[in-house]
């Protein structure tokens, strides 16, 4: 029997043993813990089961933006820019809270009253786990609602151009941010995120941004083209094979469809990739002063004429990946 104080914890509380789950990524978790010079073991719920049962944020609707998680307070129809970026880290230091914090409950199985125990003795472990949780629920949310478009009418030349270069710095700095939190972040478990306190050249960092926006901004430009990548066919000199190739080609223009279905395209592309809408290669000024704002200042120029950043150490429970028993 539960209150309504808890009754939201009754899908956590009801798991029971999970050892005989079939699907491995459903298994749960047995890690050993070093509690005062004693081993215990643990079961903890698998990251995407733990999302099933719990909802981790009460009080918000959360949607995913490329690698990024952003929300809105539940009822509201903000969009777009208006949406709160969450600091994933310190919303599994959050979670680590929230798992310590879990009452006693009679009913409760084991996994429950582990995860307590594991956020009690082992924090650090509790953290990579908790990263693990939110990476599980960014792969069941909808994409980030964006605002109506807006219907345009003629503008001066001069107000285009304005409206032009101030989208296109906009681009650039979203990007060059899109890029480095990757960097900081292993690019989604796809590499090895790097140490805190590893000091990497400034201009390594930006040469690797630019080849990896260089990519995807032509990926765009591709998918946005109202004409086939191949391009127009060569002339054979044969007539009829010559004939044959064009209406091929016309029927491959036509197949693109119109501007907006090629956008809605690669809009959905971006989305599933999390990529950025607009991306940009940067300036390296553009570049630099975000860099600045997200791995802090640049070192002075060294006797080789370099400037150094310096990874910055992670808020919250951040620590190594996670050590399985």
């Amino acid at each position: 029997m539960t209150d309504d104080g808890t009754r939201h914890l009754d899908g956590l509380a009801s798991l029971r043993d999970g050892r005989y789950v079939a699907t491995s990524s459903r298994r749960p978790r047995l890690l050993r813990l070093d509690s005062g010079g004693a081993d215990v073991t643990v079961e903890i719920p698998a990251p995407r089961v733990l999302v099933e049962v719990l909802d981790l944020f009460p009080d918000v609707e959360v949607f995913r933006r490329g690698p990024a998680l952003v929300a809105r307070p539940r009822g509201s129809d903000a969009s777009g820019d208006a949406l709160q970026l969450l600091d994933v880290a310190q919303e599994a230091t959050r979670l680590v809270d929230l798992f310590a914090a879990l009452p006693d409950r009679e009913d409760a199985g084991r996994p429950y009253r582990d995860l307590r125990t594991l956020a009690a003795v082992s924090p650090d472990l509790a953290g990579s786990y908790a990263l693990e949780v939110l990476r599980a629920l960014r792969s069941t949310l909808s994409t980030a609602p964006r605002p109506p478009r807006e219907v345009r009418g003629e503008t001066p030349r001069i107000e285009r151009v304005r409206r032009s270069r101030a989208q296109a710095h906009a681009d650039e700095e979203f990007s060059s941010r899109w890029w480095l939190e990757g960097y900081l972040s292993g690019w989604g478990e796809e590499s090895e995120a790097p140490a805190s306190g590893t000091r990497v050249a400034a201009s390594h960092l930006y040469r690797d941004a630019c080849s990896t926006l260089e990519e995807i901004v032509e990926r765009r430009k591709e998918t946005l083209s109202p004409l086939p990548p191949s391009g127009p066919p060569r002339p054979t000199g044969d007539a009829e094979t010559d004939a044959r190739l064009a209406r091929d080609y016309a029927r491959a223009v036509r197949a693109r469809g119109k501007h907006a279905e090629r956008l809605e395209e690669w809009e959905e592309e971006a989305d599933d990739e999390g990529l950025p809408l607009r991306p940009r290669v940067p300036t390296w000024a553009r570049f630099y002063g975000v860099a600045d704002l997200v791995l802090g200042p640049r070192s002075p120029r060294s006797t080789a004429g370099l400037r150094f950043y310096t990874v910055p150490a992670r808020t919250g429970n951040v620590p190594p990946a996670l050590r399985r028993s």
